[in-house]
């Protein structure tokens, strides 16, 4: 049997409010943001002149990762493939991910310039430029 306090209802819409607000949290609103399986983490960072995307890819290559970007629609995907094991060998447990991985974001307006990528330590960074009209200018009074 469960006792009713007064305070029993107020916790318990208080724990469902948390959870509706922890999923409802936007990426980059200064908290973090769990990911679902398949997924990895990224930042979107914004400069005067360009965007900028870290992606945590441990353990993967550059002949690993397809990056495109369509309709500001940025899709990073990679994959992990198991290693061969030799005869007699089998694993007892592996806490390893492998498989597809993939991710895809819809970039702001502006971001339809020059693009880079480039994998170093297991962070891919991908530069994506503004377009011209985009980035900030100072304006002469005359």
């Amino acid at each position: 049997m469960t006792t009713l306090t007064p305070l029993s209802a107020f916790d318990r819409n208080l724990d469902w409010m948390n959870r509706f607000f922890a999923s409802a949290v936007r990426p980059g609103a200064g908290t973090h943001v769990r990911t679902h399986a398949g997924a990895f983490p990224i930042e979107l960072k914004e400069t005067d002149t360009a965007y900028v995307i870290f992606a945590e890819l441990p353990g993967f290559k550059n002949e690993d990762i397809d990056v495109s970007l369509e309709d500001n629609v940025l899709t990073i995907r990679a994959e992990k493939k198991h290693d061969e094991t030799a005869e007699g060998e089998r694993y007892h447990f592996s806490e390893r991910g492998y498989g597809e991985f993939s991710r895809a974001i819809r970039l702001p307006r502006h971001a339809a310039g020059e693009a880079s990528a480039h994998l170093e330590n297991g962070i891919l960074t991908l530069t994506i430029n503004k377009v011209e009209e985009a980035r900030p200018r100072r304006i002469e009074i005359q």
